[in-house]
């Protein structure tokens, strides 16, 4: 017996197949890209309701000189960042302007100092939840500098130079990006799934794979409209059947259906020399599209090694339409 694992795949059955369910594509894709609307906008609603407003003020470091000439620059970026809140005499400045609600904390949080090109030139870049906010806090830095250059021996004077008025953060509208990434990848997952669903299907669905999976003869099909099957199908089962039940016994050929369920499609049967009771020789039942391949494998191995005779499969309840598309009309 060929394992249907190893077996060399029907490239017209697996095209058929994914044909019928090619509608998975797009539709995974068009629900990502809803998908990735929705999130990207319930991101952007909910940054909204968390708004900062920005503004930047600069200052000019004039540093003294000690006894030797040497001026007292030593202040950089970090420290400035460190001593705005630490330091007595600036940290009692801002505390006294800061804005109701807003703590020593928040305001450290909200406030970052650099130091770009030249250690003389200070930006003060503050971010607050509103505008007042912001345009309080670096009032009250302002204020504390140049107080705080007038009385420290390692400065002649810190001047303010300008400030921006505070402006919204403006987050960009990434709202076609984030449609088109879902989109992206729902067409990927799905078209994915569909290869996965194909290289796991164990399911029987035209006789020629079924004889070479379980290397048993396949006396035909079974549709409960067997006008509309393929024409070289029409009858098949019947004539089959008539041939190798030719001289059987009544009720001497046990019907076993692989999957447990009822054959409804008793057309062709005999019912006189099948039967379910337990025989040694038996004809078993496969439905089309139904995933058993493997439970079916062990099936048979446990009916041949208890010296049962097969003489043949059936496959019920067949796709009329796949059948035409795989075999044609004639």
């Amino acid at each position: 017996m060929d394992y249907h694992f190893s077996e060399e795949l029907n490239r017209r059955s697996v095209y058929l197949r994914l044909l019928k369910k090619l509608w998975i594509v797009p539709a995974a894709a068009a629900l990502c890209a809803l998908a990735g609307f929705l999130i990207y906008t319930g991101c952007v609603t909910a940054l909204s309701s968390h708004q900062r407003y920005e503004q930047t003020s600069k200052f000019y470091i004039e540093f003294s000189v000690d006894e030797r000439g040497n001026a007292y620059d030593y202040y950089n970026a970090a420290t400035w960042d460190d001593l705005l809140f630490a330091h007595p005499a600036l940290r009692e400045v801002i505390e006294q302007g800061l804005p109701d609600g807003m703590t020593m904390e928040d305001a450290r949080s909200y406030v970052l100092v650099d130091l770009y090109s030249d250690i003389r030139l200070m930006t003060v870049v503050v971010t607050a939840p509103t505008a007042e906010g912001a345009a309080a806090l670096t009032d009250a830095i302002s204020r504390s500098l140049t107080k705080f250059g007038q009385e420290q021996k390692e400065f002649d004077e810190i001047s303010f130079l300008s400030a921006t008025d505070p402006k919204l953060i403006v987050v960009s509208d990434r709202t076609a990006n984030a449609v088109l990434l879902g989109a992206f990848l729902g067409f990927i997952a799905a078209c994915l799934f569909l290869l996965l669903g194909v290289l796991l299907d164990d399911a029987v669905y035209v006789p020629e794979d079924a004889q070479k999976r379980y290397g048993l003869p396949v006396l035909g099909v079974l549709a409960e409209d067997e006008e509309s099957l393929p024409e070289l199908l029409k009858g098949e089962a019947k004539r089959n059947l008539e041939r190798v039940l030719a001289g059987k016994g009544e009720g001497s050929v046990q019907l076993v259906d692989m999957s447990g369920k009822e054959v409804r499609d008793l057309t062709a049967l005999d019912p006189k020399v099948l039967t379910d009771k337990e025989q040694q020789e038996k004809i078993l039942v496969m439905h089309f599209g139904e995933q058993r391949g493997s439970a079916s494998e062990h099936r048979i191995a446990q009916l041949l090694q208890s010296g049962s005779r097969i003489l043949g499969i059936l496959i019920a309840d067949c796709d009329p339409r796949f059948l035409t598309r795989y075999y044609g009309k004639n």
